[in-house]
């Protein structure tokens, strides 16, 4: 409860911070379940049941208990992948198509603005090509190359600006159709070629459908967007404030 009390206060939250306390958690929920186990006993006497019942009431807790988990797995599971799943399907379609054309020995700037925390990894990425960001409304520090001579760094999580590129200087972009686009977070579909969409779901007030997958509910209460592959062609430049 301590660590999860420090965690909820911090503004910035991810499941990998509570790795610390798996443990704990699979400890209390063992020991939960035995203590309840153990109660059974004493509930059968109660309410004055006969003693085999104390048998079929253990059995029917430890399969609910597998079911119940069972179930929440998988509608986890769908959940994720049908909602957020896009950008590693995006970025495996485009290098199993070849949809990236590679001249020569340039090496492309494949950029990425607003969904800069959806980028799942570079060996996703064509050979000769490399990940650039564009400005967005994100004030916190972004991920760039480690180099030991490198010192643009610091552990206040300040923005850096020397992390973005022009916009002029991305051959590919990375984004989704906002709702809500602004001047540093515009769609830029609206203004290029798109080469590959994947349906993801789109940012939105809290749901629970959104964490698990219910037959038909999850459909009608989620709204959904498109994250796409865009090629440059001619693109409105964004100042770099």
């Amino acid at each position: 409860l301590l660590w999860m009390g420090l965690l909820w206060m911090q503004p910035h939250k991810e499941d990998r911070f509570i790795f610390p306390v798996y443990p704990l958690i699979i400890l209390a929920a063992s020991i939960c379940i035995e203590q309840f186990e153990n109660f059974i006993p004493r509930l059968v006497r109660l309410i004055k049941l006969k003693r085999d019942s104390v048998l079929y009431i253990r059995s029917l807790l430890f399969y609910s208990i597998i079911i119940l988990h069972g179930i929440l797995s998988i509608s986890r599971s769908i959940a994720i992948v049908d909602g957020y799943s896009a950008p590693i399907r995006l970025l495996t379609h485009s290098n199993t198509t070849k949809t990236f054309e590679l001249e020569g020995d340039k090496h492309l700037n494949i950029c990425i603005g607003k969904d800069w925390y959806r980028f799942p990894s570079h060996f996703l990425l064509p050979q000769k090509s490399q990940l650039a960001f564009l400005r967005s409304e994100f004030r916190g520090q972004l991920p760039t190359i480690f180099l030991i001579s490198y010192n643009h760094f610091n552990d206040a999580n300040k923005e850096e600006m020397d992390r973005y590129v022009n916009l002029n200087q991305c051959d590919y972009i990375i984004d989704h159709d906002s709702e809500n686009p602004s001047e540093l977070q515009p769609n830029y579909s609206e203004q290029s070629r798109i080469i590959t969409s994947m349906k993801m779901i789109a940012p939105s007030k809290r749901s629970i459908f959104r964490s698990f997958y219910v037959p038909f509910l999850s459909v009608r209460s989620n709204r959904y967007t498109f994250l796409h592959l865009l090629k440059y062609t001619k693109f409105v430049d964004v100042e770099n404030k």
